[in-house]
């Protein structure tokens, strides 16, 4: 840290910061902007003269690896984001850990010459604690931000991390008994979902939203066919157009259903169930059909059903209709793109795969049951290494099956089902599960962006 005095007090912070992936992204730009925040309130607020707070206030130079958020909070970047998402399999991989392994030399070398107050290394811990360890080495401060789930796999895990770090900022109250075992400095900040989580859901407010996008859809997919059929044939190319727009498939539009035709009840409607399949290509064909055939069950015994399918880009939404095409659908149903935390906020019941989204289903308080389905040899494997006895995070942070875990071979239509109707019509069950989903809520909102700076503040300063 380094202060020059003129008529007011700058003080000017060098951080060195690496965050691998979209969510890092977000972590981190949402943490330099709470750094800033209580910089310029705690340590460069001092008066000058006639009392008045500094004009200028906290200088952060900040340089490393980041995303577009990162880099509008002035990052300069040591090279792009995207070059650490590895992606496809065999030869792919192999060939790019060569490149990246050279970066990471580079990096090490220039967050040296840098010499920062403090490194934060955000999630990404197979890049990062190797990062973290020779930084450390070097003299360097250094900060973990999101534990690695050493709770579920892999403990030894942390004595690499004792090795790494000087401060491991972690989500989960649960975690910092583990580090504190091992004599690792940790501290809880809570979790950012619980921040931007509203504590009362609003039902309609979502709704409508999601009848707005369906809405301005429907209108794109005329406007479109307007310009490029011709009038003779654009009757039934139309209708396909709207269809594909929505996320319908032909055998929906033939039922006459949509969100924005059927408004009114859409909002009135008590029966609403949201399917989360996955984001992943392996995640929709394993669960896809699975959850396509128990959506048919429930229609059958729930009278009225509409069923939400959000995904998160069109490559996903174009995988989950192709196996809805081929699928017998005897439901009402919508497939929706970036409207997952709308479609979880309209729903009565969720059907989830298991994954950080059944967190955020939690916090939403909607009753859920919970499934994933993995090949066997991968099942097998989980089960020789997992520590815990839960999958699904709400559970696991509650210590109880709050949310029924239907997995691998109990994960058939016919027990899926029976786990959404039994859980649908009985309401002194949904009351408790809300209830306990309320507690959650409150355990994890502690603004964790604020925590995590006051906690890097106090590392900085101490060090100082």
């Amino acid at each position: 840290m380094q202060c020059a005095l003129k008529w007011l007090q700058i003080v000017h912070y060098k951080i060195a910061i690496v965050a691998g992936e979209e969510s890092g992204d977000l972590l981190a730009a949402n943490l330099m902007r709470a750094l800033k925040e209580q910089m310029d309130s705690s340590l460069c607020g001092n008066d000058k003269g006639g009392g008045q707070k500094s004009e200028d206030g906290c200088v952060i130079e900040l340089i490393g690896v980041g995303g577009s958020r990162l880099i509008q909070e002035g990052l300069t970047p040591s090279f792009p984001m995207e070059t650490l998402a590895i992606g496809g399999y065999g030869l792919d991989v192999i060939t790019a850990i060569p490149k990246i392994l050279h970066l990471r030399h580079k990096l090490i070398r220039q967050i040296i010459n840098f010499k920062p107050d403090v490194f934060i290394g955000v999630d990404a811990p197979d890049f990062n604690l190797y990062l973290e360890k020779k930084l450390k080495e070097a003299g360097i401060k250094t900060v973990h931000y999101v534990s690695p789930t050493i709770w579920a796999w892999r403990y030894k895990r942390i004595f690499k991390i004792k090795k790494a770090v000087d401060l491991v900022l972690c989500i989960f109250p649960f975690e910092v008994a583990l580090y504190n075992k091992e004599h690792i400095a940790a501290k809880f900040i809570g979790h950012h979902l619980a921040d931007q989580i509203e504590m009362d859901i609003d039902i309609e407010n979502a709704r409508n939203k999601i009848i707005d996008s369906s809405r301005s859809l429907s209108s794109a997919a005329i406007e479109d066919q307007n310009s490029r059929q011709k009038a003779e044939d654009r009757g039934q190319r139309a209708e396909n157009n709207i269809a594909y727009n929505l996320g319908l498939s032909s055998r929906s539009v033939a039922s006459k259903y949509s969100i924005w035709n059927d408004k009114k009840s859409f909002l009135a409607n008590d029966r609403v169930f949201t399917v989360l399949v996955g984001s992943r290509k392996s995640e929709i064909e394993s669960l896809g059909q699975v959850f396509i055939a128990t959506c048919n069950i429930i229609a059958r015994q729930i009278k009225d059903a509409i069923f939400l399918f959000p995904l998160v880009n069109e490559r996903s939404k174009e995988i989950l209709l192709n196996i809805l095409n081929k699928s017998q659908v005897e439901f009402k149903y919508q497939v929706l793109v970036n409207q997952t935390s709308n479609a979880i906020k309209s729903a009565n019941i969720v059907l989830a795969k298991s994954g950080t989204v059944t967190l955020e289903v939690a916090l939403c308080k909607k009753p859920m049951v919970i499934s994933y389905k993995v090949s066997k040899f991968t099942a097998w494997m989980i089960r020789r290494k997992i520590l815990i006895k839960y999958v699904g995070l709400p559970n696991i942070l509650l210590n109880e099956e709050v949310a029924p875990e239907l997995l691998q071979e109990n994960a058939t239509p016919d027990s899926l089902a029976k786990g959404i109707i039994d859980l649908f019509h009985d309401k002194t069950r949904q009351v408790y599960v809300v209830n306990k989903f309320y507690e959650l809520h409150n355990t994890l909102r502690c603004n964790a962006s604020k925590s995590a700076a006051n906690a890097i503040l106090e590392l900085i300063n101490h060090a100082s």
